[in-house]
């Protein structure tokens, strides 16, 4: 009796999906998604000697025809997830010394920025996006002191985002 072939799938799932049958591995990426591995017999066949090679199969077309999110929508939505807010979120990076905004909703334009820090002898130093996509979804700004960049986190009284309408 010759053995059936058996296919092993990575599947990429949004979180908490629901499988009618248990994969043999799951690694959740808690509020964004999971991959998934499958053991299956194979459906396709296999052309006559090809059978030891490595069978790769790829759709041709996805789900959606045009893109769903616009990249600004998209990432602000993804941090959002991440973080499990709605509202503005910001991060300060421990090894650059860099605070980074993203905004609740995206900005028709990039908004002026006024932070007011507890320590009144430092400023904000606003940074170019780092891509035209980012301007209307987040801005990154240094703590700035007598000294130059401050790389400790620095407490902040306020933060204003001047948008305009």
């Amino acid at each position: 009796m010759k053995s059936s072939r058996l296919s092993i799938s990575l599947l990429l799932v949004p979180d908490g999906f629901q499988f009618h049958v248990p994969p043999a591995a799951l690694i959740a990426f808690q509020n964004l998604f999971g991959i998934a591995v499958v053991f299956e017999e194979a459906a396709l066949p296999i052309p006559d000697g090809l059978e030891r090679h490595v069978v790769r199969c790829f759709p041709k077309q996805g789900p959606f025809e045009n893109q769903q999110r616009r990249q600004d929508q998209a990432l602000i939505e993804f941090h959002q997830k991440l973080q499990g807010v709605q509202n503005l979120i910001c991060f300060w990076n421990a090894n650059t010394g860099i605070y980074r905004i993203v905004f609740s909703v995206p900005m028709r334009a990039a908004p002026k920025l006024n932070v007011t820090f507890r320590d009144k002898s430092i400023w904000a130093e606003l940074l170019p996006p780092t891509k035209a996509v980012t301007q209307t979804a987040e801005l990154r700004f240094k703590a700035v002191g007598k000294s130059g960049v401050l790389k400790t986190p620095q407490a902040i009284e306020s933060i204003t985002l001047d948008a305009e309408l």
